[in-house]
């Protein structure tokens, strides 16, 4: 694990404002202009077309997504730990949250087990919903990648289609303080880069931060921390280069939780 404090996030944030692009700002992933990208992007897809599924029955429990507070009482920063990968460490001492009870092919707002309820947001905030697949033919047909740099070689995944840089926020019903899920993007031989942002409200990224390539097949990768400080929200950004192809979706797949004390 690396342990990472202020000295870290300062250039890191320096590097996001470079890049001329702020996380507030939305893009089109599929527009009338960028034709050749969008045949590019469907070419390498795993999953091509996107397949919107069938509305699943979510749990009978209400998550909103916070807004940034307008006067924040927390240090704008926490220290916190990066599990690159999914060290033995890391697996004892977090829970896995199992998504084998969801039916494939079916699409989720929230999903929970007996301790912890996870729900999916668009930039805007509004819900979104992710598609439950299994790794095969008709679902996640790309290798997830080498053990041991993922947990498992062929897990179950939610897909989520990508609308804008944020490529969704999941919101925890219970203040977490270790918390990591493998990514891959459906988009065959390119690396994407992605953040993962940790904290308490829409955009908020003060309990840590966790940045890495991802590509498919067998390039899933371990977006992961430990914190000194209880968060709510985890957040995934996109970052590919203006002459580079996006993706059109991702897949999250081993997801891993250790609720706060």
């Amino acid at each position: 694990m690396k342990k990472i404090g202020l000295n870290f996030v300062m250039p890191v944030i320096i590097g996001m404002f470079l890049m001329g692009c702020s996380k507030g700002e939305m893009f089109e992933v599929d527009s009338s202009a960028n034709a050749k990208v969008s045949l590019l992007a469907e070419q390498y897809s795993v999953n091509a077309p996107y397949y919107d599924g069938v509305p699943g029955i979510d749990p009978n429990i209400v998550l909103n997504l916070p807004t940034e507070p307008e006067t924040p009482t927390r240090p704008p920063w926490g220290e916190f730990q990066i599990y690159e990968t999914p060290t033995q460490n890391y697996k004892d001492s977090t829970s896995t949250f199992n998504i084998s009870q969801l039916e494939t092919h079916k699409t989720y707002h929230k999903i929970q087990n007996e301790k912890l309820s996870l729900a999916f947001f668009d930039t805007d905030g509004t819900p979104a919903r992710v598609l439950k697949l299994n790794s095969g033919e008709k679902g996640w047909n790309a290798n997830w990648g080498d053990i041991p740099k993922v947990e498992s070689t062929n897990p179950e995944v939610l897909y989520i289609k990508v609308k804008a840089y944020l490529v969704t926020t999941i919101q925890l019903s219970k203040p977490c303080t270790e918390f990591g899920l493998e990514i891959a993007p459906d988009h065959q031989n390119f690396d994407h880069l992605l953040n993962v942002d940790f904290g308490s409200w829409h955009y908020g990224a003060t309990d840590g931060i966790v940045w890495s390539r991802t590509r498919s097949p067998s390039g899933a990768r371990l977006f992961a921390i430990k914190s000194c400080r209880p968060f709510t929200t985890v957040s995934i950004w996109q970052y590919d280069g203006p002459h580079e192809v996006s993706a059109r979706a991702f897949a999250i797949a081993n997801i891993r939780y250790r609720l706060a004390e």
